[in-house]
């Protein structure tokens, strides 16, 4: 065994005893996934504004052909975000329902607040990229209505 690997075992291990310990002392409740979760959901609400507007913005010319999507990809793509922005939505009203308590799953568990911050990002970044894509479809559509007139 190497001493990355070791290393790595000995990080997780240390981190599982320090929140551990903090939940036993502060008696506030926090898990493994609670320390992963907030922290990354945060992190990309922060970002979450700069990458959307990075998709508004048209492709540069940088001398290589940019790939346009089809209007079939636009079509999907508004599907699929559609269809997980309630998810996201059902996800805060879960984790608001009850904050702190423990959702349990076979993959681990987290608290209910940790559930608002992973709604939260699902449906911001649904709605946005479902408005975008409306957006590049309206204009795609237009475009080749307007080719066709002409």
């Amino acid at each position: 065994m190497s001493w990355e690997k070791v290393r790595t075992v000995l990080v997780i291990i240390l981190l599982i005893i320090a929140s551990e310990l903090f939940r036993y002392y502060s008696g506030l409740p926090i898990t493994l996934m609670d320390l992963i979760i907030l922290p990354i959901t945060l992190l990309l609400m922060y970002l979450a504004g700069h990458i959307i507007v990075e998709y508004f913005k048209p492709p540069k010319n940088t001398g290589v052909a940019a790939t346009q999507p089809t209007v079939w990809q636009l079509v999907f793509g508004f599907m699929v975000s559609a269809l997980l922005a309630p998810a996201g939505l059902w996800l805060c009203y879960q984790g608001w329902l009850s904050p702190f308590a423990l959702h349990t799953s076979v993959k681990g568990a987290a608290h209910g607040y940790t559930l608002v911050h992973l709604g939260l990002v699902l449906s911001l970044y649904s709605f946005a990229f479902s408005v975008v894509a409306i957006v590049k479809l309206f204009k795609k559509c237009i475009g080749a209505a307007m080719r066709k007139r002409t």
